[in-house]
């Protein structure tokens, strides 16, 4: 069996290790799992527990920052067609369908349109429903 130093780099590894922490831990428990020294620990851990990083220093400890996993397991939803801001779950998918009556310019289709719950405008019903 491949051992996992051959295929995740020091930084994956300590990554994967705060990603299972189910508490505070010191810097030499995690780098003991992660198989990387308490110094390079201590480096990514600081690197990683930055804006947008997995981990969190708590006490001269570190945990997993729940709120920054929650994130990145979010799927990208694109952007509002409307105001271009990123979608998130609770925002709506229009589907709109149209048919092409004689004497129209424009072709039969079906088309949608992604708002953002501030864009939508009022009235529409949620495409989740």
């Amino acid at each position: 069996m491949t051992d996992w130093t051959d295929k995740l780099s020091a930084r994956e590894r300590i990554e994967a290790v705060v990603e299972t922490l189910d508490g505070p831990t010191d810097v030499a428990e995690i780098a003991e799992e992660a198989d990387v020294s308490v110094t390079e620990a201590k480096s990514i851990l600081k690197r990683i527990s930055g804006d947008g990083g997995i981990a969190r220093r708590v006490e001269g400890k570190y945990d997993v920052d729940l709120a920054e996993m929650e994130r990145r397991l979010q799927p990208d939803l694109g952007l509002c067609d409307d105001c271009g801001l990123p979608l998130e779950p609770d925002d709506t998918v229009y589907t709109a369908e149209w048919t092409r009556y004689e004497g129209a310019d424009k072709p039969s289709g079906t088309g949608s349109v992604r708002y953002c719950a501030d864009c939508a405008p009022p009235g529409m019903l949620s495409g989740h429903e």
